[in-house]
């Protein structure tokens, strides 16, 4: 924009020498530049989106959206982060802005101003609002032993059964909840939704059958998988935690003991050979038996009427 002179003169064709000059004053204005703002929602922030919102869409250069051989963009204020993660960018080169993966939820705002290329003071400024959600969801399992029998000690057959605790930790809405585990059985159709902040502690049980080697070892260990779909992005998971105030981390395995009984009976039989005077012989048996539900090692029997060399 500005005032432009243009000088010319005219001359009769048949007296060159008749000539006379004038002026010609331009004056050319800029068009009006307006820069709208924008607003952007529906993003997942675990996922990231790039090239959600071109700026130059909705913004007017001689009341047409500009293109970027007619307009500079510039940023003037970036997004600013959140918990230290990652943010929204403009890229002025072409309008775009994207949202990278792992932005935490919040609403970031970019502040950003056009400028007429041939008039590099026609600008206007605006606002860039982008809602980002991240979903989430936390398992939480715990194993009982089920001592079905009653005697206060475990058998093979008997059961751990297991109870879970399934929560909507994120911004999102999450559909088909499903639950898997590699030993337990699972019973409990999938969660058609799960809204955000929601928990579920009764769709899901599940039971194991205790094996002899369960038994040995005292405990089994186990951990289950929670996996659902968010209303907005791709499918997400969680590998359970035993919701243990002592161990460190949030995906601890589900460790539940098994109650070990360890006992043995000893039955000692004496048979007299001779008279039963003096060089009479009498020969004792030892009857060992593991009545408890675990195997015994290093078993050793002592007699304080016998030696060590005697007894078998």
């Amino acid at each position: 924009s500005g005032t432009y002179t243009i000088r010319y003169s005219i001359c009769e064709n048949l007296n060159p020498t008749n000539c006379s000059e004038a002026d010609i004053i331009v004056t050319v204005i800029s068009g009006p530049i307006i820069a709208n703002d924008d607003a952007v929602t529906g993003i997942n922030g675990l996922d990231g989106a790039a090239d959600v919102v071109n700026i130059l869409t909705n913004d007017l250069l001689d009341n047409a959206a500009p293109t970027l051989s007619q307009v500079a963009i510039h940023v003037l204020s970036p997004a600013d982060p959140i918990a230290g993660g990652a943010i929204p960018t403009l890229d002025p080169a072409t309008g775009l802005v994207s949202v990278p993966a792992g932005t935490s939820s919040g609403i970031y705002t970019i502040v950003y101003e056009i400028c007429e290329n041939l008039n590099s003071i026609n600008c206007d400024q605006a606002v860039i609002k982008i809602a980002v959600s991240q979903p989430g969801i936390t398992l939480v399992k715990r194993g009982v032993f089920s001592d079905t029998n009653g005697d206060g000690y475990a058998q093979p057959g008997e059961l751990i059964r297991y109870s879970f605790r399934i929560t909507n930790t994120g911004a999102i809405d999450l559909t088909n909840v499903v639950l898997t585990d590699p030993k337990a059985t699972i019973t409990g159709a999938p969660i058609a939704t799960l809204t955000v902040g929601q928990l579920d502690t009764t769709r899901f049980t599940g039971t194991y059958v205790l094996t002899q080697t369960d038994i040995d070892t005292g405990f089994v260990v186990n951990q289950a998988l929670v996996s659902a779909q968010p209303t907005i992005g791709t499918a997400i998971q969680d590998l359970s935690d035993s919701d243990d105030p002592t161990l460190i981390g949030d995906d601890d395995p589900t460790v539940t003991p098994v109650i070990q009984f360890k006992d043995l009976t000893l039955i000692k039989g004496g048979q007299l050979t001779g008279s039963g005077g003096v060089g009479s012989v009498i020969t004792y048996s030892f009857t060992v038996r593991n009545t408890g539900n675990v195997p015994l090692t290093n078993v050793v029997i002592t007699d304080p009427m016998l030696t060590a060399t005697s007894i078998p």
